[in-house]
């Protein structure tokens, strides 16, 4: 028979386990959502923070970032059928930014150099 202190600790690193998959099963859930939803998007060219504020009203996507980052930014802009993963790097490039999924709702923008492979390569 083992301790009580023993099991509460066994219970606890199960729990532990538990919301960490869990953690992880739902942002690997959420990507694929970027590669396969497509919508059909207007956004013109403009100052970057104001194309990613019409990309955000336009997919239902909160969009954040630090307003800093995109001072100064010009964004190409996207007009057709596009996935969102598409979009979104279509409207980054050349910006030296990159985004990354924060949740199935949420998208961080971020410096390229801090891209971890979720997302704008």
């Amino acid at each position: 028979m083992r301790p009580a202190n023993a099991q509460a600790d066994v219970r606890g690193w199960s729990c532990f386990l538990a919301i960490c998959l869990a953690w992880t099963l739902h942002g690997r859930a959420a990507q694929p959502q970027l590669e396969s939803t497509t919508l059909d998007l207007r956004v013109t060219a403009q100052p970057l923070d104001e194309a990613l504020q019409e990309f955000s009203r336009q997919s239902g996507l909160q969009v954040i970032y630090f307003s800093g980052l995109t001072e100064g930014l010009q964004s190409p802009g996207v007009s057709g059928r596009y996935t969102l993963a598409a979009a979104l790097k279509a409207l980054l490039a050349g910006s030296g930014l990159s985004f990354r999924l924060v949740n199935d709702r949420t998208v961080e923008i971020r410096s390229a150099g801090r891209t971890r492979g979720e997302g704008g390569q």
